[in-house]
Order: C-alpha cells, then sequence, then structure tokens
C-alpha cells in the first residue's frame, strides 16, 4: 500500500478543552483559559493544519 493510500484511509482527531477548566487532574493551579476564544483559536488551528471536524 503506497503512503497516498495509508493516507485515504487515516484521519486523526484532536481533544479540545473541556468547561471543567483543564485537560487533566493535577494539584498544580491551572494558568490556561479555556474560554470561547481560546476554543476557537485552538480550533482554527487545527482546521489550518489539515485537521476536518474542528
Amino acid at each position: 500500500m503506497t503512503t497516498e493510500r495509508i493516507a485515504d484511509h487515516v484521519k486523526f482527531a484532536y481533544w479540545v478543552p473541556n468547561v471543567s477548566g483543564g485537560l487533566v487532574t493535577s494539584d498544580i493551579e491551572q494558568r490556561t483559559d479555556w474560554n470561547y476564544e481560546y476554543n476557537k483559536k485552538l480550533a482554527q488551528a487545527a482546521e489550518n493544519n489539515g485537521f476536518e471536524y474542528a
């Protein structure tokens, strides 16, 4: 199977931040802001790099 044919069958996904304030369970203070604008920025960055359904 060629690389081109493999690429036709492989789809990648990404996880976006959740509304509870983080991606990991930790006692460390979170320094990120998971508001709408940040989520929009992440979705647009993913779409601009070839991800679909962002």
